[in-house]
């Protein structure tokens, strides 16, 4: 490699893309041209990577990146987190050096990066969320043991309801699902995703066995159920919605503990809890409840600025005015607006 200045923003084909992040054990659904192709798909977002290239136009360290305004803003929207990939840490200190020059670019990019970085950045940084994970490196009655005891009692009390389990990956899972999900969010008072943005998740993601979608059921009616994306060797949950009416027989310490079992079995190393924000203390001890590791989740950007979350950026009258709303009507704002009020 020459210098840093093969580190550009730039088109590459989707096969390239995908030899290259297969080579990178540090890879992630997050990577996958399936995840990126939903939300190029859902919301009209051009794909892009910021890529660093040896002397022979391979890819040996990058990022992919959505340009959101057809100008000069490059982040990755509606994504947890997606590291710096690197073949070897040469090709990555190169691209952090890289990254610093193009902050500087005569093009003045704004760009967004979604996840800690080891080398220093000279970023601006936020720091509000945490990562919850469980190593999945012993059997499950081991993990078992790791978790607090309320979570375990409300496991046996799932149990004892006779609530039924289900892994359903069909496209009709898309319906049941989306229907718990538009209720839990009218009930949190956050906008929900255009059904769209779930089929094509299905299309892209989860038929091509990325992908799954679990369903609690109580006497055939589903009253809980979650979407988790994997790859490599992280299975992550991603998405989930549950009947508040039904939350006194614990339907989802059941679906969580199944999905646990279920990682081990597909031989996931990692069970991923996805991003939260760390002052949100209920949601926090819940995920902590399950023997977790807590690590801090930083975003790095150009200029001093601020991701854009429904928690963050829409009063609370808002919230109140979303929760007495039609479903019919969520549905209908979530569709014209969610690219805009909670990338």
């Amino acid at each position: 490699m020459k210098n840093k200045c093969l580190v550009s923003i730039r088109k590459i084909s989707e096969t390239n893309w995908l030899d290259f992040i297969d080579r990178c054990a540090q890879s992630s659904i997050f990577h996958h041209p399936a995840w990126l192709n939903t939300i190029e798909d859902t919301y009209k977002f051009h794909i892009v990577y910021c890529v660093l290239l040896d002397d022979l136009a391979e890819i040996v360290a990058g990022i992919p990146l959505f340009n959101t305004n057809g100008r000069n803003n490059f982040t990755i929207p509606f994504t947890d987190h997606c590291s710096i990939l690197s073949l070897d840490d040469q090709a990555l200190s190169i691209f952090i050096e890289g990254l610093n020059a193009l902050k500087s670019n005569v093009y003045n990019p704004k760009i967004e990066i979604r996840s800690p970085i080891p080398l220093p950045l000279d970023y601006h940084v936020d720091g509000r969320f945490v990562l919850h994970t469980i190593e999945l490196n012993k059997h499950p009655t081991e993990i078992y043991k790791s978790f607090l005891p309320g979570t375990k009692r409300g496991i046996r009390k799932a149990q004892k309801a006779d609530l039924i389990v289900r892994e359903e990956n069909s496209i009709n899972a898309v319906n049941i699902y989306y229907n718990l999900h538009l209720l839990t969010r009218r009930r949190q008072g956050i906008p929900v995703q255009p059904k769209r943005f779930f089929l094509n998740l299905w299309k892209n993601v989860i038929n091509r066995g990325l992908g799954r979608f679990i369903i609690v059921y109580k006497d055939r009616k589903p009253i809980a159920g979650a979407i988790f994306l994997h790859f490599k060797k992280r299975f992550v949950y991603k998405f989930g919605a549950s009947l508040s009416r039904y939350w006194n027989l614990r339907p989802n310490n059941l679906l969580f503990w199944n999905a646990i079992q279920l990682a081990y079995r597909g031989g996931y190393t990692q069970f991923d809890w996805g991003r939260t924000q760390q002052d949100n203390e209920g949601l926090c001890f819940f995920k902590e409840q399950w023997g977790s590791d807590k690590s801090r989740l930083y975003y790095y950007y150009t200029e001093q600025q601020k991701a854009c979350t429904w928690n963050v950026g829409v009063s609370n009258i808002m919230k109140q005015i979303i929760k007495i709303t039609p479903s019919f009507i969520c549905r209908t704002a979530g569709e014209l607006f969610y690219k805009y009020v909670a990338p």
